[in-house]
């Protein structure tokens, strides 16, 4: 169970690099882009649930934070009725797992 908790943070913080990275290979003009923004957002949210990970119930400020990051994410992205095409849908998919093993106790166990 931690080690998924591990995989889902690692593919969040992965996909905001990858949105950064691709905002700007293609060569458009970023400030008009919202790719690095997300970028941005999901590369912080990976970080988070990294974290949360490697220090677990000793960081309580660390889960808290990764908890309610999730959750806010969760609810963004339900308002904004995103719609995942291809490998979106891995993204979502993580997103879920890192929410659902952000409350648990044990997948935050100190490394």
């Amino acid at each position: 169970m931690r080690y998924l908790y591990l995989i889902a943070g690692s593919a969040i913080a992965l996909a905001g690099a990858y949105y950064i990275v691709n905002t700007f290979i293609q060569l458009a003009d970023w400030m008009d882009e919202i790719g690095v923004i997300a970028g941005l957002l999901f590369l912080y949210l990976g970080t988070l649930n990294i974290l949360n990970y490697w220090y677990g119930s000793k960081a309580r400020g660390v889960r808290w934070a990764a908890v309610l990051a999730n959750i806010a994410m969760m609810a963004v992205c339900w308002v904004i009725g995103a719609s995942p095409e291809g490998l979106e849908w891995g993204l979502i998919g993580a997103l879920v797992i890192a929410a659902a093993l952000s409350l648990s106790a044990r997948a935050s166990r100190p490394a």
